[in-house]
C-alpha cells in the first residue's frame, strides 16, 4: 500500500453518522489506527473492509483481545502474509467477509 498520509483527523460521535460521511468526503483507502475497541466497533457496524495487523513476539500476562466480541456473522479470509524476520513480528491481512 502507498500513498500520500499527509491528511491525519481525529473524529469523536457516532460511527453511524461519522463513517458515511468521511467516506462521502475521502476517495481512495481510509487507514484507521486503532483500539481494539475501535476495529472491534467498525467491524460490527459493517464499516471495514480489510483489517492489516501486525504481531509482536512480545509475551504478555494479560490484555484485550483485539477481535473478541465480533458478531457472529463477520468472517475474515486471510488475504496476505508477510514475516519480518529481523524482529520475528508477522504481518497478517484479512478481507472481512461480508
Amino acid at each position: 500500500m502507498a500513498g500520500s498520509f499527509d491528511t491525519i483527523s481525529l473524529l469523536a460521535g457516532d460511527l453511524n453518522e461519522l463513517v458515511p460521511a468521511v467516506k462521502r468526503e475521502i476517495v481512495g483507502t481510509i487507514i484507521v489506527p486503532g483500539s481494539a475497541d475501535l476495529v472491534q466497533s467498525l467491524l460490527n457496524a459493517g464499516f471495514m473492509d480489510e483489517i492489516n495487523m501486525i504481531i509482536h513476539p512480545v509475551v504478555l500476562g494479560s490484555g484485550k483481545r483485539y477481535l473478541d466480541c465480533i458478531a457472529a456473522n463477520k468472517g475474515l479470509k486471510i488475504i496476505g502474509t508477510q514475516l519480518y524476520e529481523t524482529s520475528g513480528s508477522l504481518r497478517l491481512r484479512y478481507e472481512v467477509v461480508k
